[in-house]
């Protein structure tokens, strides 16, 4: 592991990819939780974070 980064879900994530096109700044992650996370890793997770809660249970993708 290289860096750890804080995702603030409240489940186990079942899906973590990069966004094409963003320099491996951005990624999106889908968890248990039924929350999609749009996390810039390059800087703190707390200020660059967008959460979209449109499920209702669990995401995979």
């Amino acid at each position: 592991v290289l860096v750890t980064v804080p995702s603030n879900h409240g489940a186990s994530i079942y899906s973590a990819r990069f966004m094409p096109e963003s320099g491996d700044h951005w990624i999106v992650s889908a968890a248990e939780d039924g929350n999609i996370h749009y996390t810039n890793i390059t800087r703190s997770p707390e200020l660059i974070q967008y959460k979209y809660t449109c499920h209702h249970g669990t995401t995979y993708q």
